[in-house]
């Protein structure tokens, strides 16, 4: 099992971040994705976890908020693995993606492959909000599930 730390100094050269470290804390680190994606990548307290998090945007209040809730609640729903679950703060008005992940099946290039897939799901969702659309969530029974009755 990797250290948090490890994992961070593991991850910087696949993400062309040489020395890549966590923060002072030692217990979180933040990325720049580009100018609109901020991750940020920390060190459960409560488990032992690592939690990835991405602050998406605010959505305005109203009919569309409500749509895009609804399509963020079916994405949720959907079978593993989603890359990422949907909250939405209050407190800052603010939809966010995140995810735990146990620290002990984690190394460096399988949190960049998760990143990967998760930052990639996190833009499409910012693009959806800064478009004013409603991005489309692949229905339970529409996938090629194992399970006949689409549940």
């Amino acid at each position: 099992m990797h250290t948090f730390a490890e994992i961070i100094h593991q991850l910087g050269p696949l993400i062309n971040i040489p020395g890549l470290a966590s923060q002072e804390n030692k217990d979180l680190c933040v990325i720049d994705l580009n100018p609109n994606q901020k991750l940020f990548i920390q060190l459960s307290h409560k488990s032992p976890e690592v939690e990835i998090v991405m602050q998406l945007g605010s959505i305005p209040p109203g009919k569309y908020r409500e749509d895009f809730f609804r399509a963020c609640l079916k994405a949720n729903g959907k079978n593993f693995p989603r890359f990422g679950n949907f909250a939405y703060l209050s407190k800052n008005e603010q939809l966010v993606l995140f995810e735990s992940i146990p620290i002990d099946i984690l190394d460096g290039e399988s949190l960049y492959n998760f990143i990967l897939l998760f930052s990639d799901k996190a833009q499409k969702y910012q693009e959806a909000i800064m478009q004013g659309d409603i991005p489309y969530v692949e229905e339970r029974g529409d996938s090629n599930s194992s399970n006949p009755f689409g549940v």
